[in-house]
């Protein structure tokens, strides 16, 4: 599943964030893997895919940023939102923040200390002591 942003140019020709939201299965782990901008415009559609996510109850929830080149507020709110969520009914919640952008955006914030954050997609989908 594809949740696709708006297109890069307005019809007034200004910049327009751009965001899209790829759904992958890995066994018992669900990852969202996220590209473009995650700013106040397009963190709902971040929020409808946690949502999406978090009805299905995977074990693992993953949200990939590997592919994202802004982060603001309103995409970090997304996050804890998403890790609550995903506790409330005793599951996993993980971030891969690959980049240095959203690696000290996340520090920056006390983010890195709240959530579980991996530099990598195959160290978040691992087992805890694998």
């Amino acid at each position: 599943m594809s949740i696709p942003g708006p297109s890069a140019r307005e019809p007034n020709g200004t910049h327009a964030a751009v965001v899209s939201v790829r759904t992958e299965r890995r066994g018992d782990v669900l990852v969202l893997a996220v590209a473009g901008e995650i700013d106040m415009a397009t963190a709902p559609r971040l929020d409808d895919a946690i949502a999406g996510a978090t009805r299905a109850r995977p074990r693992v929830l993953v949200v990939d940023l590997s592919e994202v080149v802004f982060l603001s507020a309103a995409g970090m709110s997304a996050l804890m939102r998403a890790a609550d969520d995903t506790t409330a009914y005793a599951g996993s919640f993980r971030v891969v923040a690959s980049t240095p952008l959203t690696q000290r955006v996340l520090e920056l914030m006390g983010l890195d200390d709240e959530l579980e954050v991996h530099r990598d997609l195959e160290a978040a989908c691992r087992e805890p002591n694998s």
